[in-house]
């Protein structure tokens, strides 16, 4: 019978390969966490563009107590927000990855806010009938909130946006911030998930169904 070839046990060889390995998984790491860092560093730059940007409108808003700038008003706000969900979205796929900044989550958190608090004088000037919704969330204590901020989304796609748009403000009622406690306060939200719309408390996970008819103006 032919005799096997054995390859002879390379201890060092081995050894390497597993110091390179870890060195590749460390580099990778340290990569990926620059990137995060880089992104989250973007969007403060972004939010602060924002929250200048409405106080322009806020300035316009108070210019004239007439409906005389309701077309401008209206445009520059849907802008606004329309940037806004897009810098939201931004946030969550970083903090998805493990990668969040509370800091900037609550700035974040006014902007929204003072979206919303204009969207209610826009409304109330011009005669404008756009459906606004706050939404309390947890990402520590809340097994359906993930699921029902889909749900919102996927609501408000079905819906359409003529002739009255809906607009949601997210906020996470856990954070610590300023802004979301005082609104909750406000709303008497106690519990999450919990939506407001045009100031009308609604408790509880709610499915794609009742949000539809809750949130159609």
């Amino acid at each position: 019978m032919p005799k096997e070839n054995h390859r002879p046990f390379s201890l060092p060889l081995y050894i390497v390969a597993f110091v390179v390995a870890v060195l590749i998984f460390i580099i990778g790491i340290y990569v990926g966490t620059i990137i995060d860092k880089t992104h989250l560093s973007n969007i403060s730059v972004d939010v602060d563009k924002n929250l200048q940007r409405l106080e322009s409108t806020q300035l316009l808003f108070f210019l004239d107590d007439s409906p005389s700038f309701c077309t401008v008003l209206n445009s520059e706000l849907e802008k606004l927000e329309t940037d806004t969900e897009k810098i939201g979205q931004k946030l969550d796929l970083l903090a998805d990855k493990g990668s969040s900044d509370p800091e900037l989550k609550k700035q974040y958190f006014v902007l929204e806010a003072q979206s919303y608090l204009l969207s209610k004088k826009i409304n109330d000037r011009c005669n404008v009938k756009d459906v606004l919704v706050l939404y309390f969330y947890s990402n520590n204590n809340c097994e359906k909130c993930r699921q029902q901020g889909e749900e919102l989304l996927r609501a408000r796609d079905q819906i359409g946006s003529h002739p009255n748009r809906i607009k949601f403000y997210s906020f996470d009622g856990d954070l610590d911030s300023p802004v979301a406690d005082a609104l909750k306060q406000k709303y008497n939200a106690t519990s999450y998930p919990t939506i407001v719309v045009n100031q009308k408390l609604f408790e509880g996970y709610k499915d794609l169904d009742s949000l539809i008819k809750i949130l159609k103006p």
